[in-house]
């Protein structure tokens, strides 16, 4: 005779002894091909050149929406902030110390995901534009020009470096370029040729 107490708590099966089922494995497989695929997306889509200018465009606006900008350094002398960033680590092109009407105030180091950017601050009376120094990889041939948020961004390579513009108004945006562009050129002129050497 069987005392039916003592089955309460113990297996009815030996299937219910296995936590694992075929059905949960090709589920869990699945969500991890799913999670890896998406990651490699995320990775993937860093440097693309319209993800890379929604970033930029969103804290452009951050930044110059505060009271106050968040600068670390305040200056309108060109070879000041330039300074401050080489001293930092960062190689920095000629810039300018403005255009139309926009003038240097300063700069600091903004966080954009997973890199770190130069971010020097111009303004007017009532426009501001940003211009960022960006380090890691970004994929665009020579320029690159959207709008997101409202904001013109405009991704460059000059001298080396990967630049972006970010305005409220296209026409600051090209202005400035047209000045940055001839700032490099009289700075790579007054540089001396290392040929010479």
């Amino acid at each position: 005779m069987t005392n039916d107490h003592e089955r309460v708590g113990g297996p009815e099966s030996s299937s219910d002894q296995r936590p694992w089922t075929w059905g949960a494995g090709r589920r869990l497989r699945r969500a991890l091909l799913l999670a890896a695929s998406l990651t490699l997306l995320a990775l993937w889509g860093r440097g693309a050149a319209p993800f890379l200018a929604w970033e930029l465009a969103r804290d452009h606006g951050r930044c110059f929406a505060k009271g106050q900008l968040p600068a670390k350094i305040w200056t309108s002398e060109p070879t000041e902030v330039t300074a401050w960033f080489e001293a930092q680590g960062t190689r920095f092109p000629v810039i300018p110390s403005g255009a139309r009407g926009l003038e240097l105030v300063g700069g600091r180091y903004c966080s954009l995901g997973d890199r770190l950017a130069a971010h020097l601050y111009y303004s007017g009376e009532r426009h501001h534009l940003s211009l960022y120094v960006i380090s890691g990889p970004a994929r665009f041939a020579d320029s690159f020009e959207a709008t997101s948020g409202g904001k013109t961004v405009r991704l460059l390579r000059t001298a080396g470096t990967t630049v972006a513009l970010v305005a409220e108004r296209a026409e600051d945006v090209e202005a400035f370029q047209n000045t940055f562009t001839t700032s490099i050129a009289q700075g790579s002129r007054n540089e001396p040729d290392p040929a010479r050497y």
